[in-house]
């Protein structure tokens, strides 16, 4: 019988947390995720393309699920997860709006229909129309609510 002695030990605990460290790079931690049939599951959230989540799973396997079989407060997880913006229920309309808005007038400029200085008279005018709705519906400008929104075109 051949014993590994203390080094021995010593050196295969080194190369176990080297290994690990080496495994552990890439990013991806499995978290539980609860449906809202109160099964509960071990994955990695990849992607949300429309209402469907790719889930990686342990084993190395991706599974597919659709968003509304989630709970509200696990759906809004799993966008934060993801690095979704999370826009309040009463902004939603209005956000939606400001972006088609804010779409339109980029395709225009990218056509050459519009100038750079007709793009940005746009933008300014969606930016002050999306916070004028915000207003009216108790959402304070400099609430981080609207500030997270405003930084996500760059209006901050």
């Amino acid at each position: 019988m051949i014993r590994a002695g203390r080094r021995g030990r010593s050196a295969w605990a080194g190369v176990g947390i080297i290994l690990a460290l080496w495994l552990g790079t890439d990013g991806v931690q499995a978290d539980a995720w609860t449906n809202a049939a109160g099964h509960a599951m071990e994955a990695t959230p990849m992607e949300l393309d429309g209402a469907r989540v790719t889930f990686l799973l342990p084993s190395g396997e991706e599974r597919q699920m659709p968003l509304h079989s989630f709970l509200p407060g696990e759906q809004r997880r799993l966008r934060k997860y993801l690095g979704m913006l999370e826009i309040p229920d009463p902004l939603r309309s209005a956000f939606r709006l400001a972006e088609s808005q804010m779409q339109t007038a980029q395709a225009l400029y990218a056509e050459d229909r519009i100038d750079g200085r007709e793009l940005a008279m746009r933008r300014d005018e969606v930016i002050e129309s999306f916070l004028r709705t915000c207003e009216a519906l108790s959402y304070a400008r400099q609430s981080e609510d609207v500030r997270k929104l405003l930084a996500h075109w760059g209006a901050l």
